[in-house]
């Protein structure tokens, strides 16, 4: 069975980076030539998945900026929002409670 959606957790604010977030979300900072998070929508695509479910809260906005609707990327993205002070289990119920999966 080939999962068709997936969800990724990209809210966090990713102390431990210190001064590489302080500009850019953890998501966005380059691996490479590709944003930690492009590099992951790749794979998922790759593997068959088809939609995409981001869970964002930190810098929100920049994460939606860059990857939009998903369609450059042969995907389609939907962002729920959660507070940043949440943990990752409010954050993976929010979620899924929005996308109704």
């Amino acid at each position: 069975m080939i999962l068709k959606t997936a969800i990724v957790l990209a809210g966090g604010k990713g102390t431990r980076l210190e001064e590489k977030t302080l500009e850019l979300p953890k998501p966005l900072i380059p691996v490479g030539r590709k944003p930690l998070l492009e590099i992951i929508l790749d794979w998922l695509k790759k593997n068959g998945v088809e939609k995409v479910i981001i869970g964002v809260a930190y810098k929100k906005e920049k994460i939606k900026e860059y990857f939009g609707d998903g369609s450059r990327f042969g995907l389609k993205i939907i962002y729920t929002e959660h507070d940043e002070n949440d943990g990752t289990e409010d954050a993976f119920k929010t979620a899924i409670e929005k996308s109704k999966i």
